[in-house]
């Protein structure tokens, strides 16, 4: 904190004799004094701290190793301090430094002098204090300096400022927080919270944690402050805090806005005017705006005093600052003149207008009807005749419109009265027209009502209608006119008939006509168009001349104004001719479903002569058909109004539908009439399967065999057939051996069994009659062939007691070689091996060096190619190998069949191969799966299996140890190496699967891989020797596992360097396996061990 001067010295006298060098060539005429060389000057202070507010004494010490001397002495303070005392006095002061020049300093003593300080309170921390003392002599001025830092607590704001922005007046926002920090050296205290203080109202500390606390270096605490405006506009405010710091005190800056809405309504009045009672007004629209800067928010809008206003809005429960929104109001008062004032009140938070109301104000009125007649009469009128219109005018007395909804006529006779308006929407004031006509439809007095329904009151407005229907009458006599039979092409004797008018209205007779054959001419009539007044009447005369046969039935018709329709005189006569005519009834007999060969009740057809004529029957013609007999009693001649009767009988010769036209033949004009004839015979129908004629039994001797013939009867009667005509004799048997009979459609069977004790041949004809009209009779010719006991033959190649030789095998390699075997006989040839295993059915010394895999026990179907087993050697030592494969058959002349296998196992041969500089590189290996068999491919859950394959080595190069894995099901097909069995079972359980290893292959070996126990690698197999239930998938994959040998891990290729590697895997699919209720061990495949790179591991 100070610095003595002795440190400075030897510098101070390098600089001055450099200065004094250089004064001597550049400064001649200038004076620099040195410091006094006999004087040691320090300065220092008392205290190690330097704190705001504190005293300080400032220590003089001058050494004086020289002369005695009096120097000058001036000590200059520091900025920002006070002084209090100094020892010995000063001699002068100012505010700025303190000066002695009366003390002497003794030779060889040390002088010093005390000066008293006070620190400001104000000064921050690390303010750095610097003092200095000058002391000067005659020989020069020596200096010291002190340097002090002031340790302050030191109280900062983070953030300094806070900024609150819009809120509603009269509502706290959310507090904003400040933290406080002594970033001094000095522990800092706080004041009490209530001595705090805002430069301006709407502020307010919510918590804090600086009350009172005093605050450690580097130590925090916080102050949360709300802003609630009192008012609108921007209120700014500063936040003071008091505590010891020199700065104190702590001053936070606060802005913030006060808002709040305003509303403006728009009009305040609304006035309606006249409106028609009970019909809403045109809506009148009251604008609202919040003219504030705040939301403005409705407490209600509602309208008291009169419910004859309403409204609807688009205001919402708020309107935002500076929105608009709209309230319709609507008047539809319940009576007339001025209306009950109503009020529509707006209530919001409005800060200028919390509540304002909009007057409404209307006056009611209603429509009022005056009609020009309150009655019409439209006096006589003829019927069906409209008259002239007669008008009624509505006038509407109001100042409101009139509104006419119908104009309708009701009461007594409303159709006899019709009406046309202009009437709708009737303006104040205003009139329209109704139009009324009458038109009776009968006769007499016709009366009505005009009803006008209208929203005046009184309504429905009505004027009386009235007027009289009259019409004329027509009377007819007589009504009808009968003129009998009259000959053809002659006239009759004249009638008359007379036409009357006896109605009220003369009657106007437009036309009368005449159909023929039937003649009219006016008699006192004046013609075919003429009036008749009423009461009157005239005369018309008939005649009737027909110009053919046949009744004419018809009218003579009078139009007139009587009706709308014409009204007739009923004309009656028959024209006849002198001739026979012929009636047949009925004109066809259907017999329906006859039995074949049976005669049908009689049917008879009533022959009339219905002419005026006698009738000659020159002939009766029967059908062609001889099915249907014809008889009858007609004579030759049969006279006017007579009958006779034909007879006919259906016997069906034939089955089906049989057809049959007899034709009478007269004089009548219609000969000949024909009379149809039908009818069904009903008849079986026989037919076998197989067909009647020779048939042939094969038996074995001493056992039987069946042939059995199906009888149908496709017919539409029974079908009866006899038993066999002959003797059925041994070695036949005939079932049924009685007569059957079979139902339409249906069919029955006749089992022929043949039973022969010898080679035979045996013959039996077996002959029927039945009721099938087209084969009365039928026969079967049967021959039956005993055979001999069918046995199974076996042949091999090599032959039985052959031998089977592999020659050389190398060590750690198989050699396979086929077995053909071949059914010769003439059943299916089983094979099996001795003693039910590969074990027992290989013997000798050397046993375990060969195998043998198929399927067995293996069946070769009769007449079926021949089969191949798969014999292996794999020696187990050096040298000449040998064995003997013993199998079993069902060859009752060899049930036990054996070979001899000869091979000899050689060591791994080492070839010494001397290569030049450039030789040409080897192909690499390559791994073919050869062989791959499941057998057998369909068997029960339970059943053993055996797998066996092969594995070649296709390539030039020796191949390293590899594994080959069988997969069953897996979760996806292996497409290359390192994909394990066990790792593709995914859910599937149980999981089962092989792992062989293969120590190596030389080119061109091959060896058989089997589910043999000891040929597999156990540790990472799972095999029980059988099958889940389902259909299995099975995959061979060759070199399917590899890892590096340092670190254990999987490498991405084989183990095995391969020339070809898509020709590793073999598929077999369709394995199918039924359920048996066994129950499969579950297997848990994650147990199995890591698979090593070869088994040594």
């Amino acid at each position: 904190m100070n610095t003595p001067f002795r440190g400075m010295l030897s510098a101070r006298w390098r600089w001055a004799a450099i200065i004094a060098l250089l004064s001597t060539f550049f400064l001649s005429h200038s004076a620099w004094a040195a410091p006094d060389p006999n004087l040691d000057v320090t300065l220092s202070d008392n205290t190690a701290t330097a704190v705001s507010n504190q005293e300080i004494t400032y220590t003089i010490k001058i050494v004086n190793s020289g002369p005695t001397v009096t120097p000058s002495i001036v000590f200059t303070f520091p900025a920002n301090i006070t002084f209090q005392s100094a020892l010995p006095a000063p001699d002068a002061s100012t505010a700025a430094d303190l000066t002695w020049t009366t003390q002497p300093i003794a030779a060889g003593a040390t002088a010093r002098f005390y000066v008293t300080v006070k620190i400001d309170p104000s000064l921050n921390n690390g303010t750095v204090l610097t003092s200095q003392v000058d002391v000067t002599t005659g020989s020069g001025t020596n200096t010291a300096t002190d340097v002090t830092t002031i340790q302050a607590p030191q109280l900062t704001a983070t953030p300094t400022s806070l900024a609150f922005g819009n809120q509603r007046v009269g509502t706290t926002s959310a507090a904003k927080t400040v933290t406080l920090k002594n970033t001094g050296a000095q522990p800092v205290v706080l004041s009490a919270s209530s001595s705090w203080s805002f430069s301006a109202a709407g502020y307010a500390v919510s918590s804090t944690t600086c009350n009172g606390a005093t605050l450690a270096v580097n130590a925090t605490c916080t102050i949360s402050i709300t802003f609630t405006p009192p008012a609108t506009g921007t209120i700014n405010s500063t936040l003071s805090v008091p505590s010891d710091a020199p700065s104190s005190p702590l001053q936070i800056s606060l802005t913030g806005t006060g808002t709040a809405p305003a509303i403006s309504v728009t009009p305040t009045a609304l006035t309606f005017g006249v409106q028609k009672v009970n019909t809403t007004s045109a809506a009148q629209v009251v604008t609202i705006t919040n003219t504030g800067d705040a939301v403005l928010t409705f407490t209600s809008t509602n309208i008291t005093g009169n419910p004859e206003f309403t409204s609807t809005k688009t205001c919402g429960a708020t309107l935002a600052a500076g929105a608009s929104c709209t309230i319709s109001v609507s008047f539809r008062p319940t009576g007339t003149g001025a209306r009950t004032q109503g009020t529509l009140t707006i209530v919001s938070n409005a800060s200028n207008t919390p509540s304002v109301p909009v007057t409404l104000d209307g006056t009611g009125a209603a429509p009022a009807v005056l009609l020009s007649t309150n009655s019409l009469d439209f006096g006589t009128q003829t019927l069906n005749q409209t008259t002239t219109a007669q008008s009624v005018t509505v006038t509407n007395d109001s100042d409101v419109s009139l509104v006419i909804s119908s104009v309708t006529i009701v009461g007594t006779n409303p159709g006899d009265f019709a009406q046309t308006n202009t009437c709708a929407t009737v303006a104040a004031h205003g009139t329209c027209t109704i139009n009324v006509t009458f038109k009776p439809t009968a006769v007499g007095a016709r009366s009505a009502t005009l009803s006008i329904a209208d929203d005046a009151s009184g309504s429905p407005h009505t004027v009386d209608l009235a007027g009289v229907g009259v019409n004329a009458a027509i009377v007819l006599s007589p009504t009808t006119l009968a003129f009998g039979d009259q000959i053809v092409n002659t006239v009759s004797a004249s009638q008359t008939f007379t036409i009357t008018s006896s109605g009220g209205a003369p009657l106007n007779v437009t036309n009368v006509t005449f159909p023929a054959p039937y003649q009219g001419t006016p008699g006192t009539c004046t013609g075919t168009s003429f009036t008749l007044n009423p009461g009157s009447s005239c005369t018309f005369t008939v005649t009737f001349a027909p110009t053919s046969a046949g009744d004419f039935n018809l009218s003579a018709l009078i139009y007139s104004n009587a009706s709308a329709r014409p009204v007739g005189v009923a004309l009656t006569g028959k024209g006849v001719v002198v001739a026979p005519a012929v009636t047949l009834n009925p004109t066809s007999l259907d017999f329906g479903s006859v039995a074949y060969g049976v005669a049908s009740p009689p049917k008879t057809v009533t022959l009339t002569n219905s002419g005026n004529a006698t009738l000659s029957i020159t002939g009766l013609v029967p059908p062609s058909n001889a099915d249907f007999a014809v008889s009858s009693d007609c004579s030759a001649t049969l006279a006017a109004g007579a009958s006779c009767t034909i007879t006919v009988i259906f016997t069906p010769s034939v089955g089906g539908a049989g057809t049959g036209v007899i034709s009478v033949e007269t004089n009548a004009a219609s000969s000949p009439d024909l009379i149809q004839l039908t009818g069904v015979g009903v008849a079986p129908k026989y037919g076998s399967s197989p067909a009647a004629g020779a048939l042939t039994i094969s038996s074995v001797i001493g056992s039987s065999n069946t042939v059995v013939i199906t009888v149908n009867n496709t017919g539409s009667a029974t079908l009866n057939v006899s038993a066999p005509a002959e003797t059925v004799a041994a070695p036949f048997g005939v079932t049924p051996a009685s007569a059957y009979t079979v139902a339409a459609g249906a069919s029955a069977q006749v089992a022929v069994t043949c039973s022969p004790t010898a080679a035979g041949p045996y013959s039996q004809v077996l002959t029927y009659t039945t009721n099938d009209p087209t084969l009365p009779s039928v026969s079967y010719n049967i021959t039956c062939n005993g055979t001999a006991t069918p046995t199974a033959g076996f042949a091999s190649s090599p032959a039985v007691g052959g031998t089977i030789a592999f020659g050389d095998v190398a060590a750690n390699t198989t050699a396979t070689s086929d077995l053909m075997i071949s059914e010769v006989g003439t059943a299916d040839l089983i094979v099996g091996l001795k003693g039910g295993s590969v074990a027992t059915a290989l013997t000798g010394a050397q046993a375990s060096s060969f195998s043998v895999a198929g399927a067995f026990p293996l069946t070769v179907a009769d007449g079926a190619a021949g089969s191949t087993l798969v014999v292996s050697c794999g020696p187990q030592a050096e040298g000449d190998l040998t064995a003997t494969l013993t199998l079993t058959t069902n060859d009752p002349a060899q049930p036990e069949v054996s070979y001899t296998l000869t091979c000899k196992g050689v060591g791994t041969p080492i070839h010494l191969l001397y290569l030049p500089l450039l030789a040409r590189a080897t192909d690499p290996a390559d791994l073919v799966v050869t062989a791959f068999t499941i057998t057998p491919m369909s068997l029960k859950a339970g059943d053993p299996v055996a797998v066996s394959a092969v594995v070649s080595n296709n390539g030039q190069t020796t191949t390293g140890g590899f594994w080959v894995d069988l997969y069953l099901n897996p979760t996806a097909a292996p497409t290359a190496a390192n994909l394990p069995w066990n790792e593709t079972c995914g859910l599937l359980q149980p999981c089962y699967g092989l792992a062989w290893y293969v120590e190596g292959l030389a080119p061109g070996a091959s060896i058989t891989l089997t589910s043999n126990e000891g040929s597999y690698f156990a540790q990472n197999s799972n095999w029980i020797g059988t099958l889940a239930a389902g259909t299995t998938t099975a995959y061979l994959y060759a070199d399917s596992w590899n890892r590096d040998d340092t670190n254990g891990t999987r490498v991405e290729t084989g183990a095995v360097v391969e020339s070809n590697e898509s020709n590793n895997r073999a598929d077999i699919s369709g394995i199918s396996v039924s359920a048996s209720g066994l129950r499969l061990k579950s297997a848990d495949t994650t147990s199995l061990p890591q698979r090593p790179l070869h088994p040594k591991q």
